[in-house]
């Protein structure tokens, strides 16, 4: 007997968990520009450059980034194989 109200009482546990009471969500209207210049590009001054002609240094700005970046790519094996194949 303590068995089948315990049956039911997980039974009923895990069907009115699956039910849910709060409200739908309803995602937020953001306005947009229609585009999107960067810092690095208004840096530089020019918008004719399309931002994968540019380095990476002009879109990481911050030296301790920069830094860590040029450690990466010294020791970065990998890129050296490719770089002499």
């Amino acid at each position: 007997m303590k068995i089948k109200q315990l049956t039911q009482a997980i039974t009923l546990t895990l069907v009115l968990g699956g039910c849910s009471l709060a409200p739908k969500y309803v995602t937020p209207e953001v306005a947009l520009a229609e585009q999107w210049v960067g810092v690095a590009l208004k840096e530089q001054g020019s918008k004719d450059v399309a931002p994968s002609e540019l380095g990476w240094q002009a879109f990481f700005t911050d030296p301790r980034l920069q830094k860590l970046i040029a450690t990466a790519l010294t020791y970065n094996h990998d890129l050296k194989k490719v770089k002499v194949k």
